[in-house]
Formats: structure tokens, sequence, C-alpha cells
């Protein structure tokens, strides 16, 4: 008989359940090897698509034909050796913190190297990050569009190709552009490093536009207010998926921003509106 246990994320309570050789009811299976079809919910999940539905059924796995001595693996977090040894006699060894490193540190008998055990947030964790932020932002540009559409209808100074522009890159230097240059842009704060970065998209595209000439400095105000309100709330999603902040840091710098990213969002809007019905 085998003793197969499971851990409580929320409580550390461990649930014990026997098998027979491995081979019990409570006892799935699966496979290492990734189908067309695994890849495929990798990639759209990475794009947001169908995201709150990838989801794997908990519960205990056998991989090919393991048995009574094969080793149990549990990516259950805060687990409790001294608890989990005293309940089931279970000798437990810590390994890596990527999955991508399990098979090596199977392969070398159990043993973690201290890179295996290193955080890391290099560019490509971060970059793989963006397209789901991308994806996601982008199913509520659109409905923003449809009101710049509505508005032109009574407006006199008609929403066009470079208020897009503008809202998309926000939505980059965001979402975007702050992942990538993370631990280059001064500051501590995710949010910070977001509105530093639309602050810049904001005072290069006004320039581009020829927006620093007269009759235009309510939109300059307008949209240099909005902007950079965007792409510091983008960017602070970041934070939880980080390396850099707790559960409690990530709470405390919601706390601080969002007023301000409220405020200056609707200050922004209100003046770009003024401007397009006062053209």
């Amino acid at each position: 008989m085998t003793k197969c246990c499971e851990t409580s994320f929320l409580s550390d309570e461990i649930s014990c359940c026997e098998t027979e050789n491995g081979q019990g009811s409570n006892v799935l299976s699966t496979t290492t090897n990734l189908s067309g079809k695994d890849i495929l919910g990798a990639c759209k999940v990475r794009c947001g698509i169908g995201r709150k539905n990838y989801k794997v059924e908990p519960g205990l796995y056998k991989v090919n034909e393991a048995d009574s001595n094969s080793p149990v693996l549990v990516s259950a977090s805060g687990v409790n050796a001294h608890e989990l040894t005293k309940r089931t006699g279970f000798s437990v060894i810590f390994g890596p913190v990527r999955a991508g490193d399990i098979k090596a540190f199977i392969s070398d008998g159990m043993k973690a190297t201290k890179k295996m055990r290193t955080v890391r947030f290099t560019l490509w964790d971060r970059l793989v990050l963006t397209p789901m932020e991308i994806a996601e932002t982008l199913k509520f540009i659109l409905p923003v569009f449809g009101v710049m559409f509505i508005f032109n209808l009574f407006s006199k100074r008609q929403f066009g190709i470079y208020d897009m522009v503008l809202c998309i890159g926000a939505i980059l230097a965001g979402a975007f552009i702050t992942p990538v240059l993370l631990p280059f842009i001064p500051g501590r704060a995710f949010s910070f490093k977001g509105w530093l970065m639309g602050l810049m998209w904001a005072a290069f595209a006004f320039w581009l536009f020829g927006w620093y000439a007269a009759g235009y400095w309510l939109l300059v105000a307008g949209y240099g207010l909005l902007l950079p309100a965007v792409s510091s709330f983008l960017a602070m999603n970041f934070t939880g998926a980080s390396t850099y902040t707790s559960p409690s840091g990530v709470l405390k710098e919601m706390k601080i921003a969002l007023p301000f990213i409220i405020g200056m969002a609707f200050i922004g809007v209100v003046l770009v509106l003024i401007k397009s019905f006062i053209e």
C-alpha cells in the first residue's frame, strides 16, 4: 500500500489516502510529453484567450509506470516539511523554483543547484507576460474608439487617427515598454515607471503631431494627464507578476497610486472633451 498526501494552500491542512501500488482510484495518469493541444493552449492563454478557463484538475497524478518507490512531487506552495514528515513518514526535499529545472533536478539525484534555487525575472520572463496584457487591454480600447465615433457626431473637433495613435501608444508604453525596460527606468514603484514612460510617449507624440503650437494647449494638457495615467495603470499590473514586491507591497502601491491615476485620467478626459466641443 502507498500513502499519498495533499496539502491545502490556504490552511496548511494535510489530507492522506492509501492506494495499492500507486494504482488507486484517486490517482490520475499523465505524461511529460507536450501535445500540440498543450502548446496551442499555452499560446492562447499567453494572449489572454480563455485565460480564466485554463485549469488543471488538482489531485495526484502518476507519470508512466509509477509505483510505491517513485518520488512524489508537490507543487502546493507553503509546504510544512516537519508536519508532512510527522504525519506521513515521507522525507521532504525542496527542489527547484522553476518547473523547467525538474528534469535536471531528478537526473542529478534530487540535488538543486544554486541557480535552480534562484528566482529570476529576466528580459524574456518579462517579455512573455506582455502579449496577455496587451490583448486584454485591446478588448477595452475598441469600445473607447466606438465612443469617440459617437462623439464625432456632435463635437466640433473630430476624434481621428491622432487620438487612436495616442491611445495605442499609451497602452504599449505601459504594457510593453515598461516591462522590457523595467530595470533601467528610474524609480521603484511600477506605477511611477509606467507613468514616466507614458509621459515620455505623450511628449514625443505632441512634438511629432506639431501640437506644441498655439491652439493645441488644451489637448496637450488633457492627453498629458490621461496618457501617463493609462500607462501607469497597465504597468502596475506587472507588480504582482514580478520578483520585486510582496503581496503587501502590491496592495500598498495600489492604495497610493490608484487615486492619482483615477484623478489624472478624469481631469484629462474632461480637458480633451472641452477642447473637442469648443473647437
